[in-house]
């Protein structure tokens, strides 16, 4: 998983540079993580933009520039549309993951067109079966 730097760039060429250099060397895919700034005000203008529409943008070119080394991407904004406006953007074969602890169910059960898979970090320290959670979905659920 590709992390964030605390100090964003200055310009969206910087993002689309690097991300393009760290993925042309990543052996396996990778899961990319958009976190808000909502979580960390330091990170204002991730992606070289300030408004959700241009940061979009810059965030599909870089996974349709390497979308063979991309497995998906986690958004977290906790902003249940723009989450919903990124899945319907990525590439075939790009997930979309969901930690919206707010709209968690929701984004998994999706729109009837699409949906997000389930990453939220609760998972890797509650067991399934005390989430009430059907021998299916534990199965689903439990580490490969």
């Amino acid at each position: 998983m590709l992390y964030h730097h605390r100090h964003p760039f200055l310009a969206a060429d910087d993002y689309e540079e690097v991300y393009g250099h760290l993925l042309s060397q990543a052996k396996d895919k990778v899961v990319l993580h958009g976190l808000g700034d909502m979580f960390d005000p330091n990170l204002t203008g991730y992606w070289g933009a300030s408004d959700f529409g241009s940061a979009l943008k810059i965030v599909i070119r870089i996974i349709e520039a390497s979308k063979d080394k991309v497995e998906g991407i986690k958004i977290s904004l906790l902003d249940k549309e723009k989450e919903v406006i990124l899945r319907r953007c990525l590439p075939d074969g790009v997930l979309c993951f969901t930690g919206d602890d707010f709209n968690y169910a929701d984004m998994i059960e999706g729109d009837g067109e699409h949906y997000s898979h389930a990453l939220l970090g609760i998972f890797d320290v509650v067991a399934p079966e005390k989430c009430g959670l059907s021998s299916g979905t534990t199965t689903i659920m439990t580490p490969r």
